[in-house]
């Protein structure tokens, strides 16, 4: 046999990565962790990395605008490095900010309660507050939630002016027949009006799902909260208890991160 083995003795080895990315982030961690931009002699000494090896990675970074150069030579992070940065940085202040609002709606209304953002392959759990009784669905950190079936996926294709979301969700209607199509356009309609999508069975048999929209000081959609519980074990009704603390939870979390309703601005 030709290739190796990679387990043996019944030890276990950790997945394979690619050496090249994990090289090429060292210059970037060194970057970031400079208060100014870095010739390609300290970036040098700073990673341990052979000058002319450097430079190979720079130029990669530099055509992917993760990296900028100076006019005098130096180095520093470009517009696509701040992009991530920034991303993520929104991303952990959602959740920090969510945390405690999660597991008071957990507590109050007994059912599972999770954190949504967009993810690389759509809407994703960051945080999951289970409730009293476990669901039988996969709502885990990490989950990817349908557009269609679920009340969370649905949230985002009715509230999100992000130009790669709606893009995400035009590309997978084109897959639905008319029909399809049509009922889902009534969906999104039902959901502005109420303000909360809900799926009832329709992402998993006997499990009921309502979700609803945080958004920023810019207006734009930055999450949805979700909750999720068995048929019959918590009120999914418009004006029902659940609905109402669910409103009153991502209101209040719009709030603190700066959002002013249009309807209710000067």
């Amino acid at each position: 046999m030709s290739s190796k083995k990679r387990q043996t003795g019944g030890r276990h080895h950790e997945p394979l990565g690619v050496n090249s990315i994990e090289t090429g982030m060292l210059l970037l961690e060194a970057l970031a962790a400079s208060s100014r931009p870095q010739n390609l002699k300290a970036l040098s000494a700073s990673t341990r990395m052979p000058a002319p090896k450097a430079h190979r990675y720079l130029v990669s970074f530099m055509r992917t605008k993760f990296v900028e150069r100076e006019p005098n030579g130096a180095y520093r992070l470009g517009p696509a490095a701040l992009r991530v940065g920034m991303s993520a940085l929104g991303s952990l202040n959602i959740v920090r900010l969510a945390g405690q609002e999660l597991s008071s709606l957990r507590d109050e209304l007994g059912v599972t309660v999770g954190l949504a953002v967009w993810g690389t392959h759509g809407p994703s759990y960051v945080l999951v507050e289970e409730g009293s009784k476990a669901v039988t669905v996969n709502a885990k950190p990490g989950s990817v939630l349908p557009i269609f079936e679920s009340a969370t996926g649905r949230v985002f294709a009715t509230f999100s002016s992000d130009k790669k979301v709606l893009q995400f969700v035009d590309w997978q209607l084109k897959s639905l027949p008319h029909s399809a199509r049509k009922q889902f356009e009534s969906i999104k309609k039902e959901t502005r009006a109420n303000g909360v999508a809900r799926s009832l069975s329709e992402y998993a048999q006997g499990i009921d799902g309502i979700s609803a929209p945080v958004f920023d000081h810019q207006q734009q959609l930055v999450a949805a909260i979700t909750v999720i519980g068995a048929r019959g074990e918590y009120d999914t009704a418009i004006n029902g208890l659940p609905v109402t603390s669910l409103l009153h939870t991502t209101r209040r979390l719009s709030a603190n991160l700066g959002y002013v309703r249009p309807d209710s601005a000067d």
